[in-house]
């Protein structure tokens, strides 16, 4: 889909505010809506949020309750709001994927907090949108750097569940593709896997590849390779990786193995010769243990590289990236980036 002024992403034509589409960026609520934590922010004159707040889920019993705490919190009324949300936008009744107490309507919202305009996109198509615009800063390569290319860029990130979604150039315009990618089935591809997605299979049933690639999926990881491992949660588990405890390590060399393998997939589905961005708390801020030490590739799938890398192939050759700054998931210029990209209708 683009995105462009007046309209509401998520196929919500009705704009929610005068026909200039956003207002002033210095009078936005932003916000990045995970189903663990959230992080809120007002626009800032120079593009940047400001007045950035991390809250945990679990101390609010309803977004709207987050949102008011905050507003109270900075004292400001602002009259619109982007809201970057990790769950599927589809119609005026919006919820978490993996928060299902969290949902609301976005005009009940918007007239409850008086915002003049209200956009709601999911939290990767929120990244998707800022990735022409993210600066060396930004981003680091992951493995070798090579030379940018022209082309599509897609963006993943592991997290409480796992996003996907791609940037795809035509027309003179960069257009949004959301998905659910996250969702599709995944499975063993090395002879050292495959007792270990037969126990996933037996407590899990069908597994997806967020089953295995998200902050809980690490801990299933882990207790499938060591069951005494089980109880312990993702954080954890990557305090125990950093400190280099056998079962933990063991469970994020795994975890990183198999995140290099579903980069390499999601560049080949959607041909990804301008990048595969790679983000997320789990990718990039909690499992380093590429940074520190290269685990073993598999053999079966040599063209999905390590370091969650994806090279995909002889004539495909991408670039991965990694942020592991954190604002709206990928970095702090994520919301206002995306903002920008529509006020220009998405323009390149």
């Amino acid at each position: 889909m683009r995105w462009t002024p007046g309209t509401s992403p998520g196929g919500d034509e009705r704009a929610r505010g005068d026909e200039r589409g956003c207002a002033s960026v210095s009078s936005i609520l932003l916000a990045d809506i995970g189903g663990t934590k959230s992080r809120f922010a007002l626009g800032g004159s120079s593009g940047r949020p400001q007045q950035i707040l991390v809250i945990e889920d679990d101390a609010f019993p309803s977004l709207e309750a987050a949102i008011a705490s905050y507003l109270e919190k900075t004292g400001v009324s602002p009259r619109s709001a982007v809201l970057a949300v990790a769950g599927p936008i589809d119609g005026e009744e919006i919820a978490l994927t993996n928060r299902a107490s969290w949902r609301f309507r976005r005009d009940e919202m918007a007239r409850r907090f008086g915002f003049r305009q209200l956009r709601v996109v999911n939290d990767f198509e929120a990244i998707a949108w800022a990735l022409p615009r993210l600066g060396a800063g930004d981003t680091r390569p992951l493995g070798k750097p090579t030379a940018p290319r022209e082309g599509v860029k897609a963006v993943l990130g592991p997290g409480t569940g796992l996003g996907v979604a791609a940037l795809v150039p035509a027309g003179g315009r960069w257009h949004v593709l959301a998905s659910e990618g996250g969702h599709v089935l995944f499975g063993p591809q090395a002879q050292d896997e495959i007792e270990v997605f037969t126990r996933l299979f037996a407590e899990h049933g069908s597994i997806s590849a967020e089953t295995v690639l998200s902050g809980p999926g690490l801990a299933r990881l882990a207790g499938a390779l060591d069951p005494p491992a089980a109880s312990r949660t993702p954080e954890m588990m990557v305090a125990g990786a950093l400190n280099r405890e056998p079962s933990a390590l063991a469970a994020a060399r795994l975890f990183v193995r198999l995140l290099g393998r579903f980069a390499g997939g999601t560049a080949l589905t959607f041909k990804a010769l301008g990048g595969v961005y790679i983000t997320g708390g789990v990718a990039c801020g909690g499992v380093n243990c590429p940074r520190r030490e290269r685990p073993h590739a598999s053999p079966s799938s040599p063209k999905a590289s390590l370091w969650c890398s994806a090279d995909s192939g002889p004539k495909q050759q991408n670039t991965a990236r990694c942020n592991p700054r954190g604002f709206a998931a990928t970095s702090d210029a994520t919301v206002p980036t995306a903002m920008r990209a529509a006020r220009s209708g998405g323009k390149r």
